[in-house]
This record gives C-alpha cells, structure tokens and sequence, in this order.
C-alpha cells in the first residue's frame, strides 16, 4: 500500500467533518506504518514520513472519540469493521464499564487500567488519588491557517501551532482567532 499526505488528510477531514463511524479495514494502521517505516529509510522522505505520522495519530483519536461516543450512546461498539487497534481499545473500555456496573469483578486487568474496585464495589480513578486530572472544555476543532505561539487560559495550555496544525481549543478562543484569520474553524464539538 502506498500512503500519501494528501490520502490521509482527506480521510482525518472526512473523520472530523462527520460524527458517523465508517469502516476502515481491520488492518488499516499495519498497513500505513508498514508504509511509512519504507519511507523512513529515504533520508527524503523523513519530512513526509513524519506528517504522516501525525495525520494517523489524528485519525486514530478522532476516530476513537466518536467510537466511544457511540458506545456511550448505544450501550455497544459501532457495527462496522474497525482497525484492530481501535477495536482492542474499545474492547478494554467494555469491560471497565462492565466493572463498573457491576456485571463483572474487578480483575488485575482493571487495576492496570488505573482503577481500583473495592470490596464494595465502589471504584475509584487515579485522578480520585490525587493522579493527573485533565480540564474538558467546550471547544471548536480548528486548523491553523498560520504559525501560533502557545495559548494559555486559566488552567489551559495548547501549543504553539504550525500552520496546517489541527487542534481542539476553547470555543471563544476559536472565535477570537478565526476573527483575526488565525484559524478556520471545522467543527465544533
């Protein structure tokens, strides 16, 4: 299989560009990094290689966040072929969510999810445990039409950008940025 920028640019737009989960071969991430490691023996190509890198790692988030939006919604994954990657992180959430509704026993597998469940059944995250919390914000998923230094708001910090950078912000700051052309808003999420 050859890979292009241009082929998975187009395919991270089609995934922000819609909340529907579409097929993607079971073996789609073999296949691009087997592709781009070719690349990566061309000293010319470490350039490309890398963006493509990137763009898959975005597709794969992208992909996975709508994946689990479905779960949440339907109560199951989505009934379409998956790449094995994604299909073994949404099977790992099915049993932590079997955990935590009581259908299962909290395993050694659970614990190494960072969960612990107790003898009553209670469970409790690492963040409970003074581990690393995470802010979610309401945002706007943006690209970046010119290079931008870090953005910081309250407890916020993204960044810097390059241009072609795509990346989920605070929704005001989007406004603010797509106002002074710094940004082209995609989605908002």
């Amino acid at each position: 299989m050859g890979v292009s920028v241009s082929e998975l640019t187009a395919l991270l737009l089609k995934e922000l560009l819609t909340d529907d989960v579409d097929r993607l071969d079971s073996d789609y991430y073999k296949r691009v990094l087997e592709a781009v490691s070719k690349l990566e023996e061309d000293a010319d190509f470490h350039g490309e290689a890398a963006v493509i890198r990137s763009t898959l790692r975005y597709i794969f988030l992208y992909r996975l966040e709508k994946e689990i939006a479905f779960l949440r919604k339907h109560g199951e994954p989505p009934g379409v072929e998956l790449p094995e990657e994604e299909a073994s992180v949404l099977s790992r959430i099915e049993d932590i969510v079997a955990v935590l509704l009581g259908e299962e026993s909290g395993g050694p597998g659970v614990a190494g999810a960072g969960l612990t469940v107790s003898s009553g059944g209670a469970v409790a995250s690492e963040t409970d445990r003074g581990g690393p919390r995470r802010r979610v914000f309401e945002g706007s998923i943006v690209v970046f039409l010119q290079p931008h230094p870090r953005i910081m708001d309250k407890d916020v910090s993204l960044g810097p950008f390059a241009r072609g950078d795509v990346a989920h912000i605070p929704r005001k700051m989007a406004k603010e940025l797509e106002e002074k052309g710094i940004v082209e808003i995609l989605s908002e999420k």
